[in-house]
């Protein structure tokens, strides 16, 4: 599965690029520049990061699963252990 961003995207991402690579590298760049760094970190990165997210979803949602006899059934044969004698 190929990671895509909405173009719409781009102009902020390059932006923030630009702006982390000039406060914490003292380096100017480019929005070309920008925009090459961020199709390396989507297409090397990326698919790190959203499997890892992908994992830890599934891990949720198997907890989520495990836990549902706990919320959702009702206990049975209660009625003489609550009734007064």
């Amino acid at each position: 599965m190929t990671i895509q961003l909405d173009k719409a995207l781009h102009p902020q991402l390059h932006a923030s690029i630009q702006r982390y690579c000039s406060d914490e590298l003292d380096l100017e760049i480019g929005e070309l520049q920008a925009g090459f760094l961020l199709d390396y970190i989507v297409r090397e990165i990326g698919p790190h990061i959203y499997n890892q997210a992908i994992s830890d979803a599934q891990a949720h949602i198997i907890q989520q699963a495990e836990a549902l006899p706990e919320s959702c059934f009702e206990l049975t044969g209660t009625y003489w252990s609550k009734k007064k004698r």
